[in-house]
């Protein structure tokens, strides 16, 4: 799989979303897949990180920072984690919801379109999708708790 670093839309479009979050970075988003994003901050150059994606068969790089969906950057379940602490487009659910959300039911709810990390007291439970009247889970299959009697 060939994959591109320089794409100036697809930058824009997450420094933009990184912003609305919150979150600070410094480093090189790399893209591949399905608008599938990376983030590394390793001492290579991007020509460096171009040569290397080019002609070997990497397979990882970087953390995974998310997916670019609808011109935003919904993140990651593990990049939500790392830094959801200082981000600020977060939306905080009850317990009740945490447990609905941690099993991969969405939440009824009235909230601001968009992405949005997920919250519950102190804990960081993943990214969702806000579509007015309803929050969309974003909990991978692999994550969710199991539901129990």
């Amino acid at each position: 799989m060939k994959r591109k670093i320089k794409q100036a839309e697809k930058i824009k479009i997450v420094e933009e979303s990184l912003k609305e979050y919150g979150i600070k970075l410094q480093g090189i988003f790399i893209f591949s897949g399905k608008e599938k994003v990376r983030f590394f901050t390793g001492s290579l150059t991007k020509e460096d990180l171009n040569f290397l994606l080019s002609n070997c068969k990497v397979e990882v790089i970087g953390i995974g920072l998310g997916k670019i969906q609808e011109k935003s950057l919904r993140l990651s379940f593990d990049a939500a984690n790392l830094f959801g602490k200082e981000a600020k487009k977060v939306i905080n659910i009850n317990e009740e919801e945490a447990k609905k959300w941690l099993q991969g039911f969405d939440i009824e709810r009235k909230e601001q379109k968009g992405f949005f990390i997920i919250k519950h007291k102190e804990d960081i439970l993943g990214c969702g999708k806000s579509t007015g009247n309803k929050i969309l889970n974003g909990v991978p299959k692999e994550k969710r708790m199991v539901k129990t009697k």
